[in-house]
């Protein structure tokens, strides 16, 4: 068996020869013994060629050689061909082959989750029709995919302009709407800026197609371009384009291709001609043969099927474009017409989980397409009506859910028969009785006539378009003797407007013909409120808004119903103020902080009738001068309502107070006074509290206390009725230091002296004395510096006021008193103090 491999030049509108510098290749096969004697790397060895294209199915490749080496590749045991050149041919149209019908049927047939591959000059993905932004064509996250073979990279942008034109016909769903608005649109860039698209490219798009059939669902591919005019016995239905498109048609893909637009009467382009492609002229807007477009009278070979298939609009054709929109006419408008309804037939199909082949499809439209008579050709040829083909591909029988009301039928019942039917091209229903009293079918379903005890069987059918005929099961009752309760009158109407804050009654009056006991069910929004025979209901102030209030009598079996819709109007309620009489200080800012409260979550707005109550929003904030006490007048609104109080603002002065001692205060453990006087210029009634370590300790104005060693903290608060002041000391006790007791004496009387050293001491501290007068000098150690028998010099020290005296003393021993050691040391306590005096000038 010998493979070809081809290599394809195409030409822009007509087949024809270029400088043989892009060819195919087909390598034909040779074997010996199961080896391979000729194959791709033997041919191309000692051959320079440029390789764009594998086509390894096919045994073939392609792509450029110059003269020389064109030679001496022919000289090879393959076939060389040409790389064959194509060209691109060139609203209401949608209404014209009666697509809208297709959309409006209530099962979404648009397309959706179908796929169309268009070989072109790529698309304006960006372009509104299509709604893709560069990040979701990126991540293939839109509906657009595909890839350019021009420039072979994954990016189809268009840079022509027929491509966009084409893609918006197929599939376009923003202003300009397309056949197939839903569709997955698969773009095949084989055709570059001037409209030449190489047969290679144009293979391998087809090719990516196939590949790809399952990932994006393809169904179509519509290719809007060709070359030369050829009628049904030399259209050349050859090589290797040929065995990919036969190879693409076995596999279930529905090809169509535009016929060219040479005018010719005779011929259509390729590969429109070939017997696997579906080719589709053009008509105008009344239907009338556009005169550009190719076509021609002859059958394909010995088949009954024309050379041209399908018409379609081709003139003045509104579609998307590189921005915006533009009208173009030409073939190339039609097939994508053609692609569009085959996508919308396949949905369809897939919605009925059936499968239609693609002759069946071709054939369909034929079918049921407006016949249009060619004078010039002498054949008539079918423009395609997409609505009439669905509806003769329609298989699906009518499916209907049924139902009656009441459930339990009582006599003198109205008995409603209802259904309800899954059908996209619904013709008619009817219902068919078979009772005592009623025998056949009706058109009408609502029946009162039936006699106690009666058995009534029913069944509904449902009939298409197409003849479909599908039905309901048998379903029967029979006929009770219970008649249900009736409420023969009512009150309020059943719309009814109140206001919050209002009471509504709801009255009814029932009959029961066979006087059972009744039951009660109010409802109101769905839910149960009373299970009385009548309602009243108050309509607080959170009821605004539309309500349902319904009301279900029933006997146990049978029931009767009233139901009301009540309007509840909003009430606005006035805003609340909080506020109390307020203090002043002359002298001192004032701030203060409205605070109104509205239930209905209303803005508020704060005033007063007083200039000097300054009020920003909610916030009160001035200077307060001395002025009079006054009565003001504050209010909060709504907008609408208002509220106010009048208040009491009180100003007054903050007392003054001087001192004694200062703050910081330390001293010797004993009595300390602590004194204050008191000014106000208001001479308000003044009260005192004073504070030991923040416990009461006395209301008098002035305090005293005895101290013992420690830290102290005292304050007092001074009160005229409306403010407060405070003064604070912190307090610091020392202990007296004492002098030790005697070392020993003598017995008998008066005692005996001991003279020599104190006891087995070896340090003396000497009795401390508080100075007199001053409370702030303390003596602090006595050093021991010389000792003798019966005396001992020493230092006395103040370390606060860095004050040094030098005495002795003699500290007698035995039964004697310690006399000369006291007068020493007020001798020693006189002099340090009037040093003191001179030193620091401390007066306490």
């Amino acid at each position: 068996m010998i493979k070809k491999l081809v290599i394809i030049v195409l030409f822009l509108l007509v087949i024809g020869l270029v400088s043989a510098e892009k060819v195919i290749v087909v390598v034909n096969e040779e074997k010996f013994l199961g080896f391979d004697l000729n194959n791709e790397e033997k041919v191309l060895k000692g051959i320079e060629f440029e390789k764009e294209n594998d086509f390894e199915e096919l045994n073939a490749f392609s792509g450029e050689v110059d003269s020389e080496n064109l030679e001496k590749l022919k000289e090879k045991n393959v076939e060389v061909y040409e790389d064959r050149k194509f060209g691109v041919f060139l609203e209401e149209s949608v209404e014209q082959i009666n697509v809208s019908k297709v959309w409006n049927l209530n099962v979404n047939i648009t397309g959706k989750d179908e796929g169309v591959c268009i070989i072109d000059t790529g698309i304006n993905y960006l372009h509104e029709s299509f709604g893709c932004s560069q990040d979701e064509y990126n991540d293939r996250d839109c509906r657009v995919f595909g890839y350019d073979y021009v420039n072979d990279d994954s990016d189809v942008m268009d840079d022509a302009g027929h491509g966009t034109h084409v893609a918006g016909i197929v599939g376009g769903n923003g202003l300009v709407k397309g056949v197939s608005p839903d569709v997955n649109l698969v773009i095949i860039k084989a055709c570059d800026s001037s409209g030449s698209c190489y047969e290679s490219d144009v293979i391998s798009g087809i090719n990516f197609c196939r590949d790809n059939k399952d990932v994006y669902n393809i169904s179509v591919i519509s290719m809007s371009l060709g070359a030369g005019v050829f009628n049904s016995l030399n259209c050349p239905a050859y090589g290797l384009l040929e065995e990919v498109i036969g190879l693409t048609y076995n596999e279930g893909l529905f090809i169509v291709a535009s016929s060219g637009n040479d005018g010719d009467s005779n011929g259509i382009a390729y590969p429109a001609c070939s017997p696997n492609v579906t080719a589709v002229g053009a008509v105008d807007g009344i239907d009338g043969l556009a005169n550009f477009g190719n076509r021609g009278n002859f059958l394909y070979r010995e088949s009954d099927r024309n050379l041209l298939r399908l018409l379609a609009p081709g003139v003045g054709i509104v579609s998307s474009w590189l921005s915006g929109s533009n009208s173009l006419s030409g073939t190339s408008m039609s097939a994508p017409h053609v692609a569009g309804a085959v996508a919308l037939l396949r949905d369809y199909k897939n919605y009925e989980g059936n499968e239609i082949s693609n002759l069946e499809l071709e054939n369909v439209l034929n079918n049921t397409g407006k016949s249009i008579y060619d004078s010039g050709s002498k054949f008539t040829y079918s423009r395609i009506d997409v609505y009439s083909a669905l509806i003769e591909i329609d298989s699906k029988k009518p499916v209907l859910d049924v139902r009656k009301e009441p459930i339990i039928v009582n006599v003198k019942d109205n008995v409603s028969f209802i259904y309800e039917v899954e059908e996209v091209n619904l013709r008619k229903v009817w219902l068919e009785l078979k009772s005592d009293s009623l025998n056949g079918n009706f058109s009408s379903f609502i029946f009162n006539n039936f006699s106690v005890n009666e058995t009534v069987r029913w069944k509904f059918y449902g009939e298409d378009l197409k003849g479909n005929i599908g039905n309901s099961s048998f379903e029967s009752f029979v006929v009770g003797n219970n008649l249900g309760p009736l409420i023969v009158s009512y009150e309020p109407n059943e719309s009814v407007s109140v206001n919050e804050n209002e009471s509504l009654d709801f009255l009814i009056e029932v009959s029961d013909w066979n006087n059972d006991s009744l039951f009660y069910y109010w409802f109101l929004d769905g839910g149960n409120v009373s299970n009385e025979v009548n309602l009243s209901y108050y309509f607080d102030f959170e009821s605004f808004g539309i309500h349902n209030f319904s009301v279900i009598v029933s006997d146990g079996e049978l029931n009767d119903s009233v139901n009301w819709i009540v309007n509840v109007s909003d009430v606005n309620r006035a805003p609340v103020l909080e506020i109390g009489d307020l203090i002043g200080v002359v002298g001192e800012w004032f701030s203060y902080s409205l605070n109104g409260s509205d239930l209905d979550n209303d803005s508020l707005s704060y005033s007063s009738d007083k200039d000097f109550f300054m009020i920003n929003g909610s916030e009160v904030l001035f200077l307060v001068e001395n002025i009079s006490s006054s009565l003001i007048n504050v209010s909060v609104s709504d907008g609408f309502l208002e509220d106010s109080s009048v208040i009491s603002f009180n100003v007054t002065n903050r007392p003054l107070i001087s001192y004694e001692p200062e703050l910081d205060v330390s001293v010797n453990e004993g009595l300390l006074e602590f004194k204050i006087i008191v000014s106000d210029l208001d001479n308000d009634s003044l009260s005192y509290s004073w504070y030991l370590d923040g416990l009461n300790v006395s209301n008098e104005q002035n305090y005293s206390n005895s101290f013992s060693e420690g830290n102290y903290n005292v304050s007092v608060f001074v009160s005229d009725g409306f403010v407060d002041e405070k003064v604070e000391w912190d307090v610091k006790v020392s202990k007296v230091v004492s002098s030790p007791p005697s070392g020993g004496g003598s017995g008998g009387g008066g005692g005996g002296s001991r003279s020599g050293s104190s006891g087995n001491d070896e340090s003396f501290v000497a009795p401390v004395v508080a100075p007199i007068v001053s409370p702030s000098f303390v003596v602090d150690t006595v050093e021991e510096s010389e000792k003798s028998d019966n005396s001992i010099t020493g230092e006395i020290v103040n370390e606060d006021n860095d004050i040094g005296l030098t005495g002795k003393f003699v500290n007698s021993l035995g039964d004697r008193k310690n006399y000369m050691a006291a007068l020493v040391l007020l001798f020693l306590g006189v002099v340090g103090y009037v040093i003191f005096r001179m030193k620091s000038h401390v007066m306490v």
